[in-house]
């Protein structure tokens, strides 16, 4: 357990790698990415969850703080763009989501996008 996952704490790591030269400027968009993930929900999401970057030789870059409820992978999709996927949602996170989900549904935005 530990302190929440900052960005301060991942742009750290991208700097200590990118010096080492142990990654190249394509692997160093994946921690930009981490960071805008960071971005998308309130700090506290942050606080139990583990980011997990993983890179073009399959090595793990891996972020863990509090219980790791939530858990998110960041890598390449098939044509070298970062993408981020949940493979874990904590309740916080799921429930925040529904919401918005409904919201949409609600105002005509998502409801293309709704299993019945």
């Amino acid at each position: 357990m530990g302190n929440a996952i900052t960005c301060e704490l991942i742009r750290e790591k991208q700097r200590q790698l990118m010096d080492a030269k142990q990654i190249d400027d394509d692997e160093r968009r994946l921690f930009q990415h981490a960071v805008l993930v960071l971005y998308e929900r309130y700090s506290s999401t942050w606080a139990n969850a583990r980011i997990e970057i993983i890179l073009k030789n399959t090595e793990k870059i891996t972020f863990c703080s509090g219980d790791e409820s939530n858990v998110v992978v960041i890598q390449f999709d098939g044509r070298d763009r970062p993408k981020h996927e949940y493979e874990r949602k904590g309740w916080g996170v799921w429930l925040y989501d529904g919401v918005v989900t409904a919201w949409n549904v609600i105002r005509g935005n998502g409801a293309q996008n709704t299993i019945v």
